[in-house]
């Protein structure tokens, strides 16, 4: 890379590489949702998953060199990092929320799985249609629209798993059951407030750019 193009601002390789982050996390939880509808098929599916996660994890890692190859970028160098780490996040929990019911045995999905993945693809959508609104700054109301989205989505997350841990509680009988259960959903909780925490930075963002 010449020092010219050092000293431009990588605007469009950036925002290039945070729509393959996006496209390539949608293809991750629209491969979960595919698994969690064939529980008898959750070992090729968490390692289908693996690979696919893999393939994020490059595109975080080619747009960490370009960060640090790049003098001027066109939005702070730590917002660049914390959104494609948080971003790499999603995929990363709900992943691993796939595997443990493999690795577990589990092979039947309790609806409240199914609704905690529904959202999460909800909330990702919203945090995609931010991100693509971001290489216009200026149409600050349609980027906080979808944050705000997100931030009622994290909500309704919260109240599913909240539920689903109480039902747990009450009606399992099984101890083993109800830890296996519990840890899946609140990793997948956890996949859902790490929207909530790209959605956060996005709006961070616009308000400095603004």
């Amino acid at each position: 890379m010449s020092i010219l193009s050092k000293l431009v601002p990588q605007e469009v390789k950036f925002f290039d590489l945070f729509e393959q982050a996006a496209l390539k996390i949608h293809e991750g939880l629209d491969a979960i949702q595919v698994a969690l509808r064939k529980p008898e098929e959750l070992e090729a599916s968490a390692r289908h998953l693996k690979d696919i996660e893999h393939e994020a994890d490059e595109i975080v890692h080619t747009t960490i060199d370009l960060l640090n190859s790049t003098f001027i970028t066109p939005i702070d160098r730590e917002d660049v990092q914390s959104l494609v780490k948080r971003m790499d996040d999603i995929l990363d929990l709900a992943q691993g929320a796939v595997q443990r019911l493999w690795l577990y045995e589990i092979r039947e999905v309790t609806p409240e799985m199914h609704h905690m993945i529904s959202v999460l693809v909800k909330a990702f959508a919203e945090v995609h249609n931010a991100l693509n609104e971001m290489r216009n700054i200026k149409n600050i109301a349609a980027i906080k629209k979808h944050c705000i989205e997100v931030n009622r989505l994290e909500n309704e997350g919260d109240f599913i798993v909240s539920a689903a841990v109480a039902k747990l509680f009450k009606e399992a009988r099984d101890p083993l059951y109800v830890m296996k259960w519990k840890e899946i959903y609140e990793i997948t909780e956890t996949a859902i407030d790490r929207c909530e925490d790209v959605a956060n930075i996005i709006e961070g963002i616009v308000v400095k750019q603004a």
